[in-house]
């Protein structure tokens, strides 16, 4: 940040907390690293200009001579000037880029450097490009935040989920849902295409993604027309990094501990020619996880009758996932690439239940104990096809095709004890054995048209088909002996969906303070469904127009207003759909709903925007036809069943505020605040929801390339599906190191071991308390070393001549 920025933050915090509390908080965070700070500061600064005059607002960089990496980035001021902090200890050079201007590469130093007065020359025909403009770290526009993860020392360690949990707002909720701002379900992208996946998969496919190759993570609370329309949570887009100039490739060793052991060894590598980029990675991860839950339902609150259970979750797993790629430039406009990944994951969980009950209607036992084994194996095959075309400077256009299939395999086997006054009264067996083909085909094209007088133009049209096959079967007796076929619950069922969609949208800056994002969505839906053992069909076929519109006011440089609208549908997934239903426990199960119907959700967000860095936003939101899951209660018998349904109209407004804080030269952090007020009419319930969050992430830069991190967040309320949760929070550590061609990082994930997820639900005849805690508290040691060698082509050609014979002695050489 530039000085310019930190004192009217310096004010700005002031009137938000005061003189005395922002003075304490500042001591607090200095006192920790005073003593370690080093003095001699490494400044690189200098004035730039064209004809005598200043440049203001000039994108300045810094480069990493070794590996090509952005080092930091900035602004010129005013008067044309920049200065910020050289961390590397090793050669970098700099670069000022600005359109309509020859751009300016230094010879490579070290260090400090004042460069003073440096002359940009006019050019008025650049037909390339070739310096990938940087953003600064956080990037606030109308639809939400981009944060630049590869600019982040302390971001950019171990896995994508690692770094999704250290991002303002960003919360799991009961290890299985990402939550962005209060709003659950978020949909994940990894370079624009849609993962198709979700909760825990979701979580362990992130867990495969190592953190250094993310460039950064886009986090929309409303996402643009481009995305698909489907999704009730944010859109949260991860975007890897492309593949530079060289040969080279990283290895990483990561040693973990909770309540067990993780381990996890990998390599990724890289070779890129002018025309040819073949890259690759191989990972393997082994981990021990556990997770307890506890939940007591009230059948007769007068009689006090209830049922109580307790829950142990021990999970074995072991992922083995590989990527393989090739990318062909037929020349500088013209790219196709093609690539192949696997994720092969083994799981072997065995869950333990002891319940309790106290009923007047069930006699035959007062207590059973089960024990459930759970073998299932995911393989996850993905083909992408893609082909690239920069027609000029102001268009271009992209295709992608992709297919993914995926095998999964659930054998469970689970035991009951059942018994009476402490006597065993009864015992059974259930086996389940499931599978599921599911096969995913998208065919994609994007089209982006900048024309003169500040119109742009982004098109394109997505078709994709989804087909799953699932067949079930469950067996039941009292020994292994004598388990017979269960017609009642085995079942057999297919499911198709066809989506054919388009969007357009038209950009104009009227003015220097006006501009505008007209644009829409339009998808037509198809879903087949069939259970041929219960005579179940299903046949849906319906077109959705989502629109997608915004203005943007900037009455004045550092001010920006935007107001924006869109729609959005929730589609239920296939395993809400699906009609099985799969035993839990003695009394609890779990079922698709063959008759659950899309929700709509209706968007108004404004935002305002100071110094591209402090935001504050309002986002007023309605769903028809919300659906969720619901458990069914038969208070007779104690069973419960788990089960998806359309239960209202739910509405919601969220306000928030979020601003980086400058330490001048030191550091820095970012502190977010967050209210979520949420609203669900479902005869004859009603629920409400206010949620305050809060969040605060700090960084330090220490001497010798050390960067020591704190984050954490708090929520006094929240909520999952019908549960209403109890405050909860966290907090995480991380501290890193870069020397030569090693990094290493520690990092401790709710270090005080106070995550956990309580709460309530009162739904119907339900009236149920649950408790649930995971192996939140995590430590990850990880090393990695860089290898081989790369070279700055693009960069070189742009060189002067009298740079160029220092820039050949150096810029190939070992990383």
């Amino acid at each position: 940040m530039g000085e310019d920025f930190s004192k009217k933050a310096s004010k700005l915090i002031s009137k938000i907390m005061g003189r005395k509390k922002s003075i304490i908080l500042s001591a607090v965070f200095c006192a920790l690293i005073f003593g370690c700070i080093d003095s001699k500061a490494q400044t690189v600064s200098g004035l730039v200009q064209f004809k005598g005059k200043a440049m203001e607002g000039v994108n300045v960089y810094l480069f990493s001579l070794r590996d090509s990496n952005l080092v930091v980035s900035e602004f010129t001021q005013t008067d044309g000037s920049f200065s910020f902090i050289n961390h590397r200890k090793d050669s970098v050079f700099l670069v000022c880029f600005m359109t309509g201007y020859e751009d300016f590469f230094s010879v490579n130093f070290k260090g400090e450097k004042d460069f003073g007065k440096i002359e940009l020359i006019s050019n008025g025909d650049l037909s390339e490009v070739v310096i990938n403009v940087k953003k600064p770290f956080q990037e606030v526009s109308a639809h939400g935040n981009t944060f630049n993860i590869s600019q982040n020392p302390l971001l950019s360690k171990g896995d994508a989920l690692r770094t999704l949990r250290k991002l303002p707002g960003v919360q799991i909720l009961q290890g299985s849902d990402i939550s962005v701002n209060g709003k659950s379900d978020a949909t994940v992208y990894i370079n624009g295409k849609r993962t198709y996946m979700d909760g825990k998969a979701l979580l362990q496919f992130l867990q495969t993604i190592p953190a250094d190759q993310i460039v950064k993570i886009e986090v929309f609370d409303v996402a643009p027309a481009k995305f698909d329309a489907e999704g009730r949570g944010s859109v949260i887009n991860v975007i890897l990094k492309e593949k530079p100039f060289g040969t080279f490739g990283r290895g990483y060793t990561e040693f973990g501990y909770g309540n067990y052991y993780k381990v996890s060894p990998s390599i990724n590598f890289n070779h890129r020619s002018n025309r040819l980029a073949f890259y690759g990675d191989l990972r393997g991860r082994s981990q021990k996880t556990n997770e307890r839950s506890l939940d007591s339902t009230v059948l007769n609150k007068t009689n006090g009758e209830h049922v109580f259970n307790d829950y142990e979750i021990i999970n074995q797993e072991f992922i083995y996932n590989g990527k393989i790629g090739v990318d062909y430039y037929l020349n500088s406009k013209n790219e196709i690439g093609f690539f192949f990944s696997n994720v092969s994951r083994f799981d072997d969980e065995e869950q333990k239940s002891n319940s309790k009950i106290i009923s007047s209607s069930i006699l035959d036992y007062n207590k059973f104990t089960g024990v459930s084994n759970n073998d299932k194996s995911n393989f996850r095959n993905h083909y992408n096809l893609s082909y690239n075309l920069k027609i000029n400077d102001s268009s271009n256009f992209s295709s992608d095709l992709f297919y993914i299939r995926t095998n999964i395999s659930d054998n469970i086997r689970t035991t009951n004890d059942l018994f009476l006054n402490g006597t065993l009264a009864d015992n059974n067996i259930t086996t389940n054995d499931a599978k599921s083909n599911i096969n995913i085909a998208v065919a994609k094209i994007d089209f982006y048209k900048e024309f003169k007088r500040r119109w742009k133009i982004e098109s394109g049209a997505k078709l994709s088909y989804i087909y799953n096959n699932n067949s079930f079967k469950a067996f039941t007796g009292s020994n292994d002996d004598n388990l017979v076929l269960n017609l009642n619950t085995s079942n057999d069922f297919i499911y198709e969906e066809n989506v054919s969609a388009g969007y357009i949208s038209l950009q104009k800056k009227w003015t220097d303070k006006w501009s505008t994002d007209i644009g829409g969505r339009g998808e037509n839906t198809i879903i087949m469904g069939n259970s041929p053992t219960e005579a179940l069909q299903l046949n849906k076929n319906y077109f959705n127009f989502f629109p997608n519109a915004s203005v943007v006011y900037t009455p004045k440089k550092n001010h920006s207003f935007s107001i924006l609208y869109t729609q959005r549908i929730e589609r239920p997934r296939t395993t809400e759909l699906n009609p099985f239903v799969k035993t839990i426990s003695q009394l609890e199960f779990e079922s698709g709903n063959f008759d659950l119907n899309p929700s709509i959700e209706k968007i108004i967000n404004f935002k305002y925007i100071f110094m591209n860095a402090l935001n504050f936003s309002i986002e007023n939101g309605r769903a028809d036809n919300y659906y969720s899951i619901v458990i069914n209660q038969n208070l007779n018998t104690g069973e419960q069943l788990w089960i998806p349904e359309n239960i209202g109209d739910a509405t919601f407004t969220n306000v928030s505020l979020g601003s980086p804080i400058p330490f001048g030269k030191i550091g820095g952090a970012y502190l977010y605040l967050g209210y979520f007020d949420a609203q669900l009419n479902a005869p004859p319930n009603f629920y409400r929801v206010k949620a305050f969050t809060g969040f605060i992430g700090t960084e330090w830069y220490l001497p010798k390339n050390w960067t020591i991190g704190l984050q954490g967040f708090y929520v006094n309320n929240g909520y999952w599906n019908i549960w209403l949760l109890k405050p909860f929070g966290s907090a995480n550590f991380t501290l890193s190191k870069e020397w030569k061609k090693w990094d290493f990082s520690f990092e401790a994930f709710d270090f005080l071991n106070i995550l956990r997820n309580d709460g309530r639900a009162i739904y119907n005849d339900l009236d149920m308390y649950t408790g649930y805690k995971d192996e939140s508290r995590r430590f990850f040691l990880t090393a990695s070393y860089r290898f081989g060698k790369s070279r700055l082509n693009k960069i070189k050609k742009n060189i002067d001549e009298s740079s160029n014979e220092e820039i050949n002695r150096t810029e190939v050489k070992d990383r």
